[in-house]
C-alpha cells in the first residue's frame, strides 16, 4: 500500500463533485465546491495527479491513497430467479456498490456487480444472506487489489 494522503474538507468536496459529475468543466465545478477560482481547481487536479490520487486521461481515484485500510475490488457474478430490478434494489443497500449490469445468457439469469471493499468477508456474508433469503440463487466473487503505478 502506498502513502496515505490527508486531504482537506474542500478537497474532499472537490473529489466528490468530480466523481458525481465526471464530464463537468472546471468552471462548472465552482458551483459544486467552495473554490472561487478555476485556477485553484486546476492546481488541485495537478496536485492530485502528482500525488497519484487521480490518474487519467480518464480519471480514476486511487482510494487506497485516501484511507488506512487496503481496499479491494470485488467482481461478482450473481445468479438469480428474481428480476434484475429486484436484485439491484437489494445490491444498492450494500454501500460499496460501484456498478451493475445484466449478463445475457440463454440458460440463466445473471447479473455482474462491482464493489470496493475493505472487508471482503463481510460483503461475501451479505451475498450469502441474499442467497439464503432467495434473492439470489448463487454467486461467485473474485477479489482484486488495484495496483497504481
Amino acid at each position: 500500500m502506498g502513502k496515505i494522503h490527508e486531504i482537506t474538507d474542500r478537497e474532499k468536496e472537490l473529489l466528490n463533485a468530480f466523481g458525481k459529475y465526471p464530464e463537468i468543466s472546471m468552471k462548472k465545478l465552482l458551483g459544486y465546491t467552495r473554490y472561487k477560482r478555476v485556477s485553484s481547481i486546476s492546481r488541485k487536479f495537478n496536485q492530485f495527479k502528482n500525488k497519484r490520487i487521480l490518474r487519467g486521461p480518464v480519471y480514476d481515484i486511487d482510494y487506497n491513497k485516501l484511507c488506512k485500510n487496503t481496499l479491494h475490488w470485488l467482481f461478482c457474478i450473481l445468479e438469480t430467479r428474481q428480476s434484475h430490478e429486484t436484485v439491484i434494489s437489494y445490491l444498492k443497500l450494500i454501500e460499496p456498490l460501484i456498478w451493475t449490469y445484466p449478463v445475457l445468457s440463454p440458460h440463466k439469469e445473471l447479473l455482474c456487480a462491482g464493489f470496493i471493499s475493505s472487508n471482503d468477508t463481510e460483503v461475501t456474508a451479505l451475498f450469502q444472506l441474499l442467497k439464503e433469503n432467495g434473492i439470489i440463487s448463487d454467486y461467485i466473487v473474485s477479489y482484486w487489489v488495484p495496483l497504481y503505478i
